[in-house]
């Protein structure tokens, strides 16, 4: 698995983690501004886990290490809302 695709799956962990989460508290507690700061701060968490905890290289990749970190944004943003919104629907 190249480093693009190691990078992609530990934000998309993060981002079901902590949609999941917002959503389970966001049902018990009505504070929507809360949520989005929490996934806030757990994307920091996950950007320097990326970079600290895989050991990212600039050769490994063509375009740098900044911009492959910059393609987990939306992604991890767009997983986040959905399992937000599923979890709190659920319960």
């Amino acid at each position: 698995m190249d480093a693009k695709n190691r990078v992609m799956f530990v934000f998309l962990g993060f981002a079901v983690l902590v949609g999941s989460m917002c959503g389970a508290w966001n049902a018990v507690e009505a504070k929507p501004l809360l949520g989005l700061f929490v996934a806030l701060i757990f994307f920091y968490i996950s950007f320097k886990a990326v970079t600290n905890v895989l050991s990212l290289e600039e050769t490994s990749f063509d375009t740098g290490t900044k911009n492959v970190i910059k393609t987990g944004f939306i992604p991890y943003w767009f997983i986040w809302l959905v399992f937000w919104i599923l979890v709190f629907n659920i319960l």
